[in-house]
């Protein structure tokens, strides 16, 4: 497994060019309001597949963790392919400190 931290300036532009950003916009605008999102940390496979995502809040506080109980979550819910080397790396350590905290 491959850890990542996507920042929301990632995906939110003013130009709303990105494929990445209007696919988001598409899964995440009925679960989620993004707006309160400022960044998250996922957790991919080999070929780029979210296994889990944890979002973080503007003041640093955990969201949501998915899967868990009925929240399969945004990313882990869409077919969305990351390329690992695109994004901000994380370790597993990091990622699992956050996933405790919730």
């Amino acid at each position: 497994m491959k850890y990542l931290k996507i920042d929301e300036s990632e995906i939110i532009t003013e130009s709303k060019s990105s494929i990445l950003e209007k696919i988001c916009c598409l899964f995440f605008s009925k679960k989620i309001s993004i707006e309160k999102v400022s960044y998250w940390l996922l957790e991919i496979d080999e070929n780029g597949i979210v296994n889990k995502e944890i979002s973080i809040g503007v003041g640093g506080e955990v969201l949501s963790i998915a899967p868990k109980s009925k929240n399969r979550g945004e990313w882990v819910d869409s077919n969305i392919k990351l390329n690992y080397n695109e994004y901000e790396q994380i370790d597993f350590k990091l990622f699992q400190d956050y996933w405790n905290l919730k």
